[in-house]
């Protein structure tokens, strides 16, 4: 009933793949790089109509909500839990994060603090959506 997407395998992988080893060369290589199937969007494709989805946008500065909102509305999705990576106060090697959850109807700034709290408000803002879309 309700997906939590908090996780992004990686966007790309290698067009091909040898079974040898690299060898090292003077030259370098050149790597031809494919997309990799978008999960949350083929879930959302075949998501029931009381089914709440929500996923993650890693942003870089300047215009990241517009990034988030865009993600929102083409993956069909409930929320968008963005955050903003160019901040080196948060995220990935920090035990604190802000983020903003975008959705439908407007963003909600969670400032600065531990992510246990931010994944706290992140659950409270879930339930509550999925609650709303189910009355």
């Amino acid at each position: 009933d309700l997906l939590i997407m908090a996780a992004a395998p990686a966007d790309f992988r290698p067009a091909e793949a040898s079974d040898e080893k690299l060898r090292r060369s003077g030259d370098g290589i050149d790597l031809e790089l494919t997309p990799t199937e978008d999960i949350l969007a083929g879930l959302s494709s075949r998501a029931r109509a009381e089914q709440t989805l929500i996923g993650f946008a890693a942003e870089y500065g300047g215009d990241a909500e517009v990034r988030a909102r865009e993600k929102l509305a083409r993956k069909r999705l409930d929320m968008v839990v963005m955050n903003d990576v160019s901040d080196p106060r948060i995220g990935f090697d920090s035990s604190d994060n802000a983020v903003s959850l975008v959705t439908g109807s407007g963003t909600v700034a969670v400032g600065l603090a531990d992510k246990r709290e931010i994944a706290d408000r992140i659950l409270d803002c879930a339930v509550d959506l999925h609650r709303k879309k189910n009355v």
